[in-house]
């Protein structure tokens, strides 16, 4: 899935793990108070998992949402802050690159056809398989520049047109 890929080339950015996992109430106690919705990527994987995430847009909130809770409690100077400011860079780069494949593939995040690019499966008749097998053939040939008999395979050939 390209949403789990999109996770995978996060993680590798993170590189000091600041953001896999959920902020550890114990280790800084006030965090819940001020931070109200958290998020990490091993939620976001989690969610992926659960096919809680419609689209590439619906993982983005939540990547916006987990960098915007990173800079709004660390102070600038921190490390925190500036992993923050590093991720949301490569993270936009990332999450770009993958809406453009999946656009260019005509498949959703999840793995479904995209409306507009959906092919359909029609029957052709004998005769327009053949006409069809010829006319491409002909066209191949003419490309080439050679000059070969059409062989009949026997094969029936299905169309999938958009």
């Amino acid at each position: 899935m390209i949403l789990l890929n999109v996770l995978d080339e996060l993680r590798v950015r993170d590189q000091q793990d600041i953001f896999f996992e959920p902020v550890d109430p114990n280790e800084v106690p006030d965090y819940l108070t001020i931070i109200k919705e958290p998020m990490d990527i091993s939620t976001m994987r989690d969610k992926v998992n659960a096919y809680q995430y419609s689209s590439i847009d619906d993982l983005e909130k939540d990547f916006n949402l987990m960098i915007n809770n990173c800079l709004s409690y660390n102070l600038k100077d921190t490390v925190f802050y500036k992993a923050a400011v590093r991720l949301r860079e490569h993270g936009g780069i990332i999450i770009r690159h993958a809406r453009r494949q999946i656009e260019s593939i005509g498949f959703d995040s999840l793995g479904f056809h995209l409306q507009k690019r959906r092919f359909v499966v029609q029957e052709l008749t004998d005769d327009q398989i053949l006409e069809d097998s010829k006319s491409r053939f002909t066209n191949l040939l003419r490309i080439h520049g050679l000059r070969y008999p059409l062989i009949n395979t026997g094969l029936t050939p299905v169309r999938f047109t958009r």
